[in-house]
């Protein structure tokens, strides 16, 4: 087994020289070291939810941040991140999140492709509802149903990913999990741990078929990054699944939109559906966010 190495892992993923120096020399010892204080201080002495967290999902993030602590000496910037979002991300808890520093804020990794659920019967099924418009292939397209990933059935890669996920309830886990399998953000899961995938699918005319992807960085905007703000912290908003919105968005959108769709600059869209039952209004509001920052906002 060869030892894990940070810097081959950030040059394949296709970053800036100025992206890589900032993930690899992003914070010494001594910074680390206050961190981990902070957060055993706040958990200690301030997280009222500790004892139900303990017994409900039978956690000790007290105990692993003392681990941690003893252990940094040894321990590279990524590895770092990574125990401080594991050790946040047990809670379960939106009130108490643990964010990386730039750049990981802002570098995503996204797949060409966007993955829904949907139902025949009892039975669940996960289809392609979004494909880019760059990525051209004779068989993956809009319409077909994904059976694997990399060789593992979709239902268990969705529940294996649903652990890194901050739902309090298995259902919420799940959503948030189906939510970001194609598209992951650089403050949750730093990098993937795999360079690319297989995908394993079945098309409209039930042929079995398998595709390797390899993961595409995004580069979200600073500016742009909802998890700055403290009032998402404060009210429990949920950054995370926004900004994987708004990358799908930037994404997507464009290319999806139909010819009866309305959009204004608030982003408020609405469509008239004609169906054998007569016609249907469809209304979509993505985010209620900007409403509760202006509301929220201290006073001068």
């Amino acid at each position: 087994m060869a030892d894990y190495k940070l810097d081959s892992v950030v040059a394949a993923m296709g970053l800036t020289e100025e992206q890589k120096k900032q993930i690899i020399e992003q914070s010494i010892r001594e910074e680390r070291e206050e961190i981990v204080e902070q957060a055993l201080t706040f958990i200690e002495n301030i997280y009222v939810h500790l004892p139900l967290k303990r017994a409900r999902s039978a956690v000790n993030p007290l105990q692993r941040l003392q681990l941690l602590k003893y252990g940094l000496v040894k321990m590279n910037e990524f590895h770092f991140q990574q125990q401080m979002i594991g050790i946040f991300t047990e809670l379960r808890d939106l009130h108490t999140v643990y964010l990386p520093p730039m750049p990981y804020q802002s570098i995503n990794f996204v797949l060409p492709f966007l993955m829904e659920e949907f139902y025949e019967g009892n039975q669940r099924f996960y289809v392609v509802s979004h494909v880019h418009e760059d990525f051209e292939h004779p068989n993956f397209h809009k319409g077909v149903i994904i059976t694997h990933w990399n060789g593992i059935p979709i239902e268990r890669a969705i529940e294996l990913n649903s652990m890194r996920i901050y739902g309090s309830n298995e259902n919420s886990s799940r959503i948030h999990s189906l939510n970001s399998m194609t598209v992951r953000s650089g403050s949750k899961y730093l990098v993937p741990d795999e360079e690319w995938l297989y995908i394993s699918y079945l098309t409209t005319n039930k042929e079995h078929y398998e595709h390797r992807f390899q993961w595409q960085t995004y580069d979200f905007p600073e500016t742009q990054v909802v998890g700055n703000s403290k009032v998402s912290g404060s009210l429990g908003i949920d950054f995370e699944a926004i900004k994987l919105q708004k990358i799908k968005k930037g994404l997507f959108a464009a290319i999806s939109k139909s010819d009866n769709q309305i959009c204004d600059e608030t982003d408020f869209q609405w469509s008239i559906f004609s169906t054998d039952y007569g016609e249907f209004g469809y209304v979509k509001i993505p985010s209620f966010i900007e409403q509760i920052y202006r509301y929220h906002q201290p006073l001068s």
